[in-house]
């Protein structure tokens, strides 16, 4: 802004930064400036119906103050290929086309995606007339990549930079990847996750971001899970896994993961990768070696030695606000207390609410199931332990033990044993398809219901 004021002040026109609260305030100050007569007489009656909206509070704002901390970003600056391939193919204006472009590349060294009916990619012309050959039309072209395509994190140009990358990250001895991960080729131990073993690796996963006009390449420490026979197991056992393995994680670990990948994909203060590998593509990207640090404001300030030491990879700015103080009813029920964790503030007190219970207002809570006949028990096994004490197994530095539902509530948790009560409707076979369509006939008329 500073700098399109200035060029303005230097071909000698009039240029000022005037802050607005909203688009119908603008428009108040623009009438009352302008306007003469009649139209401002107009124009006032309608502003004193629009005033409420108009004398809005300003939008939310933090300034930035000196740093009480700093956090190191998962970050690291990227220089990516200017121009992309594109090339009209046949055989892709229908459905399945994406489809069909996967089969046709197989495991050919192509990042390919559709976009407005034409194929983009990273490979060489060569490659591409090999691979779909008299169905190009046309000659293969470069074509520029625009910013605003960088920007759609979930786009087709994204995609295929981000699957080129990896591709040429993961050539590495010991390392292998799918489209957005890159893992060590050798496990890092097994499980059985409900009576499936399960072989899980160390892995990263990479995504690409535009932070405030610059491209960055995220890196995601995580785990890659497989079976023995080295196919990808059900969705719901590889959740499980990532979650067996990762929710123990502390901001520490996390960063120690992430230093190991910085060493094993980016050793060097500038890492430039091709892709395809030594092609002469001309596709090239340019990792470089040092993580982004974001000053975060707050108290008490941080000296200035370190904040002078970490000045130089300084990129982003935020601020450390303390977590609101929730309101719980005491123990004795006597007085409210406050407490910004809110585990321990229900455990350790009651809940805001309680002083109602405890009168008879309010009473238990009861639940109510339905499930199907196979999941009855584990069901009611799972609700019954709502009743009994429970010591966390991960984030023991957050988490506290949960004393049961009925002590840290003060009020008690009721649910029907399967099959005791009409509360508790186990089905022997749930149909999740869609109703059949019936035509209904009459004298005069038919309808589809």
């Amino acid at each position: 802004m500073a700098r399109l004021i200035k060029s303005a002040h230097d071909i000698g026109r009039h240029a000022f930064l005037v802050r607005v609260q909203s688009f119908d305030d603008l428009m108040y100050r623009l009438a009352s400036a302008c306007l003469t007569g009649d139209g401002l007489a107009k124009a006032s009656t309608l502003l004193a119906a629009a005033q409420p909206r108009i004398d809005a509070p300003p939008p939310f704002e933090l300034p930035a103050g000196p740093p009480a901390a700093v956090s190191k970003s998962n970050a690291f600056p990227i220089a990516l290929p200017a121009e992309i391939l594109e090339a009209e193919v046949g055989g892709f204006d229908s459905e399945g086309a994406w489809a069909r472009l996967r089969e046709d590349i197989g495991d050919r060294p192509i990042a390919a995606g559709l976009l407005r009916g034409r194929v983009l990619a990273l490979s060489t012309v060569t490659e591409l007339e090999r691979t779909f050959g008299s169905r190009i039309r046309g000659s293969v072209v470069r074509t520029p990549i625009q910013r605003s395509e960088l920007d759609r994190h979930s786009g087709t140009i994204v995609s295929i930079l981000t699957v080129a990358l990896v591709r040429a990250l993961a050539g590495k001895p010991g390392l292998s990847a799918d489209r957005e991960r890159i893992w060590r080729s050798e496990a890092r131990t097994t499980r059985t996750i409900n009576g499936t073993r399960v072989v899980i690796h160390d892995a990263a996963l990479l995504s690409l971001r535009l932070i405030q006009g610059n491209s960055y390449l995220l890196v995601k420490p995580t785990v890659h899970a497989r079976l023995e026979d080295g196919q990808l197991p059900p969705k719901s056992i590889a959740m499980e896994a990532k979650r067996g393995e990762t929710a123990s994680w502390t901001n520490e670990s996390f960063n120690e993961r992430f230093n190991v990948w910085r060493k094993l994909l980016f050793r060097e203060p500038v890492t430039e990768v091709e892709y395809p590998p030594a092609s002469g593509s001309g596709f090239r990207f340019s990792v470089r070696n040092n993580p982004p640090f974001a000053a975060l404001s707050g108290s008490p300030v941080l000296p200035s030695s370190i904040v002078r030491a970490v000045q130089p990879h300084l990129r982003f700015q935020g601020t450390i606000r303390p977590d609101a103080r929730l309101l719980f009813r005491t123990r004795r029920n006597d007085g409210y207390v406050k407490d910004e964790h809110p585990i321990r503030g229900i455990v350790e007190n009651r809940p805001y609410d309680f002083d109602l219970s405890s009168k008879g207002l309010e009473g238990p809570v009861r639940i109510s199931v339905v499930c199907p006949q196979s999941e009855a028990h584990r069901a009611a096994n799972f609700l019954a332990k709502l009743t009994s004490r429970a010591a966390p197994d991960t984030k023991g530095d957050y988490l506290i033990e949960f004393p049961g539902f009925q002590n840290a509530f003060g009020t008690d948790f009721v649910v029907a044993a399967p099959g005791s009560s009409a509360s508790w409707i186990a089905l022997n076979r749930l149909d999740l398809s869609p109703p059949r369509r019936r035509t209904v006939g009459c004298a005069s008329s038919c309808s589809t219901v």
